[in-house]
């Protein structure tokens, strides 16, 4: 299967403090005169692929719903073996956005970081208002339409010591499916906060529940082997001026653009790209988990923590080492 995420806007209602799209928040949304470019992009890139998943992003993507239902209606008219997916701050969900995504069967991830307490401490309004009862609220709208949500929570060092609290508050809530990731931005992160992270990922996983919940983080299986990036050859992420970027972690930052919609893709770059991907971190040559780690597969987060596709942020090390520790 392969992927696009499509960047139908850089708006956004809310002010996260720690939203990695901050340096390229702006009232910018997909060009209109770009939608029949969007589409032969995506059909001519994919002619190839069994399966096509879009995921629509932003920003808050459902400032731009339009151009959202405009893109699902062709492609489900050209019959394109598509599924769908929105990813999603809550706020704007309603009635006629619900019965669209029953409609087309999309997939609905909704960003909430565990209970009002962890929640409220990134996630607000650009008034500095809480937004929490709100999501909660929306939330329950669609489990009462049968949608359930994919909760993604997002961990801070501030928020890490209610982590699960936070779990058992959103299973309570009706939410079966949580994947929480930490953070990799911060430079906050510290011993005593990895100590926390480790006791509280321990209180999830002796929780008793109705064996139907589920509770992933940092979207790592220590005995998976994760394989290689696919960035700019399985994956692209498009902006809403229709330049294509290789992972969602160095979108915007015009060094990474692999070409556009309109003119195509850079060959070139991604040939030296994929070279990058055949190649062990020089950090992690030796290291027997490598090929289980996502230290040594995802050169984007390498690059965009520690400028250098070639080095795994340490940080990431200490938290898939902490993770083998708790699933033993």
């Amino acid at each position: 299967m392969g992927l696009f995420n499509i960047w139908v806007t850089h708006s956004c209602n809310l002010n996260c403090s720690y939203c990695y799209e901050s340096g390229i928040r702006e009232d910018l949304s997909f060009d209109q005169k770009l939608f029949d470019d969007l589409i032969f992009f995506i059909v001519e890139t994919s002619k190839n692929w069994e399966e096509v998943m879009i995921n629509f992003h932003g920003g808050e993507p459902l400032m731009n719903f339009e151009f959202i239902k405009r893109v699902v209606c062709k492609l489900e008219d050209i019959n394109l073996n598509c599924f769908y997916s929105l990813t999603t701050n809550g706020i704007l969900l309603n009635d006629t956005i619900i019965n669209f995504l029953i409609k087309y069967d999309v997939s609905l991830s909704v960003s909430i970081d565990g209970d009002r307490i962890s929640n409220d401490i990134s996630r607000r309004n650009w008034k500095e208002k809480s937004i929490y009862n709100i999501v909660v609220k929306k939330i329950s709208v669609c489990l009462e339409n049968d949608i359930e949500p994919r909760v993604r929570m997002t961990v801070v060092p501030e928020n890490v010591q209610y982590l699960s609290q936070g779990v058992k508050s959103l299973w309570e809530m009706g939410c079966k499916t949580l994947v929480a990731a930490p953070d990799l931005f911060s430079p906050r992160w510290s011993m005593e906060n990895i100590s926390l992270l480790k006791r509280e990922l321990k209180k999830i996983r002796d929780f008793k529940d109705n064996g139907q919940n589920t509770f992933d983080f940092f979207d790592h299986d220590p005995y998976r082997k994760k394989g290689r990036c696919c960035g700019g050859v399985y994956e692209y992420s498009i902006s809403p001026t229709g330049d294509l970027y290789p992972c969602i972690f160095v979108y915007g930052k015009r060094e990474y653009c692999i070409g556009n919609i309109k003119t195509g893709i850079d060959d070139k770059k991604i040939k030296n790209l994929r070279a990058v991907y055949s190649e062990d971190n020089y950090n992690c040559i030796n290291c027997k988990d490598k090929d289980y780690c996502i230290g040594n597969r995802c050169k984007y987060i390498n690059m965009a923590v520690c400028n250098n596709y070639l080095e795994a942020p340490k940080l990431v090390c200490q938290l898939v080492n902490l993770l083998k520790s708790v699933k033993k």
